[in-house]
């Protein structure tokens, strides 16, 4: 048997092993067979904090991922709008930046935040915008992030600024 052969066979026994353990998981819901393709495909990039979005973004591409002030999202609305904030994170630090801290409301700009930075290869750190200064600066001392990344609510009515970031 050639090389290329063996090295075939044995992704072939990769991917049925992982498939086995996701099914014995519960994780493999009944999908089309196009969409196993797709979620075997993004497992097998790596396991990271924003991998369920990406799983869920190949098996239900169509589906409400999400619903803020702004409207709904489908998983691969989510999944590409993380995907954006990821490589405009690495174009503006000309690299992978070690850590950035994300300052958001509960609603697609954290979503988008958390997940990007991470796919970014970053540690992120969450800040809270409630939280009192102490509390914040503390986190900011510890971690030091090259890269601070604020989503700001829209409604100026409201004594807050303008919509940006």
């Amino acid at each position: 048997m050639g090389a290329r052969v063996r090295a075939l066979l044995a992704s072939v026994r990769q991917t049925v092993w992982m498939v086995g353990v996701l099914l014995r998981a519960g994780m493999i819901p009944l999908v089309r067979p196009d969409r196993y393709v797709r979620m075997i495909a993004v497992v097998r990039r790596g396991v990271t904090a924003t991998t369920g979005i990406a799983l869920a973004a190949a098996r239900a591409p169509r589906r409400t991922a999400l619903v803020d002030e702004r409207g709904a999202l489908t998983w691969a609305e989510l999944d590409a709008g993380c995907d954006a904030f990821a490589v405009g994170l690495l174009s503006l630090t000309g690299g992978e930046p070690r850590t950035v801290a994300v300052l958001a409301r509960n609603h697609r700009g954290f979503v988008h935040g958390l997940a990007g930075a991470t796919r970014a290869g970053s540690d992120v750190l969450l800040l809270h915008g409630g939280a009192g200064g102490g509390e914040g600066a503390f986190g900011l001392h510890r971690s030091w992030p090259r890269r601070l990344w604020e989503h700001r609510d829209q409604g100026a009515a409201q004594g807050r600024p303008e919509a940006g970031g």
